[in-house]
């Protein structure tokens, strides 16, 4: 990185880069750290951009706060992942990740009720549809998105983790029965076991096309977790049919990250 540092840096490419790969809190402190004190312009640049990303994903971490809060009062149990939940996991701080918007995995019975809940919190869906019709959609779809006063699709509310064409299929009674809980700013959560979360962000990556390198770092920082069992990964990769799917992103993060 020095050498590279040394033969000069294109720096509106660089932070376009960082930003466009969800890079920039951790180029940010990984070359702020290597600079010396002179004051640099891309680096004034790049530390905007992590600055920004900081606000964003602590606003983002209340409201998952408030929105579980919410959603508990009322006897409704929900499983965030990815957001702040997989930034603090994985970086032990939520603003080292950067992310635009909160997922929460339901039960899809949950789903009438929750969406008074959220409307409670001033949230509304960007689908809007008759009862009939939304019977249906939770039969044959597998995501809501919702609006919030800060901006649209804010929140994603999800019965399954990909749609039902991609024939891959993901049992999320299991999901919940195997969360396990975490603790952001002391607040109680539960969220997908680390076996559960591989393979969730290897296919997530793969809808993908891997078209983000910190999708693969979030992968490699997992692989290190001592909670994971490979053989049974493996097991249960092959039952869902994307263990070439899971190798082939292994494969990429490995060479990459």
């Amino acid at each position: 990185i020095q050498q590279i540092l040394r033969h000069g840096v294109d720096w509106e490419r660089l932070v376009e880069l960082a930003h466009h790969h969800g890079l920039v809190p951790l180029l940010y402190r990984r070359l702020s750290n290597m600079m010396d004190a002179t004051p640099s312009p891309g680096l004034e640049a790049l530390r905007g951009k992590d600055q920004s990303n900081a606000h964003r994903a602590l606003w983002l971490t209340v409201e998952l706060l408030n929105i579980c809060r919410h959603l508990q009062a009322r006897g409704l149990e929900v499983l965030p992942y990815k957001g702040p939940v997989l930034a603090e996991a994985l970086y032990g701080n939520v603003a080292l990740r950067q992310f635009s918007d909160l997922d929460l995995l339901i039960r899809s019975e949950d789903m009438p009720r929750i969406k008074v809940a959220l409307a409670e919190l001033g949230y509304a869906p960007g689908l809007r549809l008759a009862q009939a019709a939304e019977r249906d959609y939770l039969k044959s779809g597998y995501e809501y998105t919702f609006d919030g006063a800060r901006g649209r699709n804010l929140l994603e509310i999800k019965w399954q983790i990909l749609p039902r064409f991609y024939a891959i299929g993901f049992d999320v009674s299991d999901f919940f029965r195997r969360a396990v809980a975490v603790r952001i700013e002391g607040q109680k959560l539960r969220t997908l076991c680390d076996q559960d979360l591989m393979l969730v962000l290897c296919v997530h990556a793969a809808k993908h096309a891997w078209r983000q390198i910190s999708w693969l770092s979030d992968i490699a920082h997992l692989a290190r977790s001592r909670a994971l069992d490979w053989v049974a990964l493996r097991t249960q990769a092959e039952r869902l049919g994307i263990l070439r799917i899971v190798a082939q992103t292994f494969l990429v993060a490995r060479q990459l990250v």
